[in-house]
């Protein structure tokens, strides 16, 4: 039996994507592989569509002819599944999982699908391949919803408890990709070669607008020495210069990296320049210090705002004070610091984009990235514009949670120039002459003015607007 694993993403059609030239290969598509060729006796194969095309999908299933063929889907694949499935053969038996499909599994199952995953896909996957053919076996099978064969009703069975212990997962199947297209790329557009992994699943952190669609809330951790095996493992198969923790949080269990550190202490040609993602308030210094002593080049911080108020909302955990404090502590330590922020969340208003500049001013991180904020379904965040009716959302085949108009949101235009006022601010800041400074001022300046016009001329709906009077522009 053959079953074809698809990664459905294809940068050649991503205009957004092929500006910055940063990809990452589909890891988790990678864990699944390794797994079910560990455990079925099934011809398992990859199909990785970032450097390919639809095309070379059609002519692959057309000439290998898979038994069972299983696509990853998120909000930006969603539309390339659905187109891909229109190539496969009547015969083929069709699989979706991934983070779009816990709240989604129906529609992808209306939309021809045979089976939809929710969860952790490893064991549900290994099941569904032992059960191909007989559907009374692959009917009981937790963690799937699908078509009844004869009356056609979409059945859902309840998603199994994630797998508490990592260690019973073998390390991703990077041999079943080109990895060489991905270092490659980055070396001729970053001159750098970055290898990803993952060191956790789950996130116990209850940030409203935060998805826990495949891992779940319940943290779990690697065994230091199985990343270590990965590590020696791809510094013995690859060329390459840097790590990408892909984790939520890096440094959420500080005695887990201390213990990495320690384990690498003795195995030097192994620590390697690496970025990862942290909170606020899970920097303490020693937890610094074993960072430093790992290698560790750039830090994210996820700040997400400057604005109390809405870090409260959020429900984050932290405070701003925190967020410079530990940016201001690894810029001390000689670690790079780059801090994610989020406009268009929750009633924010004038006042709350300026608390959110003003933080990063003082803060003068090395890099500063902003997105607007969206609701994912399943989330508090979608689930609170929801009941307000403050969504407009798009048809399944049609759209994602990106596309989805809310109310009370500006226009893209006005955030841009949000932006811009924070990036010229926080550049006047970092000046090093008086006459950059005074000139990145100027531009600071007429930003904050062009958003502030902005802002007054932006149509919102008549609640955002009451609720605006009450805390005038000036506030």
């Amino acid at each position: 039996m053959k079953l074809l694993l698809v990664h459905p993403y294809f940068l050649e059609l991503d205009i957004s994507e092929r500006a910055v030239m940063r990809p990452y290969p589909p890891l988790g598509l990678l864990y699944l592989s390794a797994y079910v060729k560990e455990h079925c006796d099934w011809d398992v194969r990859v199909f990785d569509g970032t450097f390919q095309t639809p095309v070379d999908f059609s002519e692959l299933v057309a000439s290998w002819k898979p038994d069972m063929i299983g696509f990853y889907a998120n909000m930006i694949t969603r539309h390339h599944v659905l187109e891909l499935v229109a190539c496969c053969p009547s015969g083929a038996f069709l699989v979706v999982g991934g983070p779009d499909v816990r709240h989604y599994a129906e529609q992808y199952v209306q939309a021809g699908l045979d089976v939809a995953v929710i969860g952790e896909g490893e064991l549900v996957l290994r099941r569904i391949m032992e059960g191909f053919g007989d559907w009374s076996q692959l009917a009981e099978t937790e963690g799937i919803v699908f078509s009844d064969p004869e009356t056609k009703a979409v059945i859902s069975r309840p998603a199994p408890k994630p797998t508490t212990d990592l260690a019973n997962f073998p390390m991703p199947d990077r041999a079943a990709i080109e990895l060489n297209l991905y270092l490659d790329c980055w070396q001729l557009h970053h001159g750098i070669r970055p290898i990803s992994l993952i060191t956790s699943r789950g996130c116990p952190y209850q940030c409203t607008w935060c998805a826990h669609h495949v891992f779940g809330y319940s943290l779990r951790k690697r065994p230091v020495e199985d990343v270590i095996a990965e590590m020696e493992w791809l510094h013995a198969n690859y060329q390459f210069d840097h790590y990408w923790f892909a984790d939520d949080v890096f440094t959420i269990q500080p005695k887990w990296n201390h213990a990495l550190y320690q384990a690498l202490a003795t195995r030097p040609h192994l620590i390697k320049p690496f970025e990862c993602i942290s909170r606020a308030d899970r920097l303490s210094d020693e937890t610094i210090q074993d960072l430093v002593g790992l290698g560790c080049r750039k830090v994210w911080v996820g700040a997400e705002s400057g604005s109390q108020r809405l870090l409260n909302e959020m429900k984050r955990g932290v405070t701003r004070e925190q967020v410079k404090a530990s940016v201001s502590a690894l810029r001390h330590s000689g670690i790079e610091t780059g801090m994610f922020l989020m406009w268009g969340f929750g009633d924010e208003g004038v006042r709350d984009v300026r608390d959110t500049v003003d933080m990063v001013t003082q803060c003068k991180p090395d890099q500063a990235l902003t997105t607007v904020a969206y609701p994912i379904k399943g989330t508090p965040y979608f689930e609170s514009l929801a009941s307000k009716g403050d969504i407009e959302a798009a048809p399944f085949l049609d759209g994602n949670e990106r596309s989805m108009k809310i109310q009370g949101q500006r226009s893209a235009a006005t955030y841009r120039w949000a932006s811009d006022w924070m990036q010229a601010s926080l550049s006047a800041a970092k000046s090093q002459t008086t006459l950059h400074r005074v000139l990145r001022r100027i531009k600071s300046r007429y930003c904050q003015w062009r958003f502030e016009w902005a802002w007054r001329s932006d149509p919102c709906t008549e609640s955002q607007r009451s609720a605006s009077a009450t805390r005038k522009l000036s506030d």
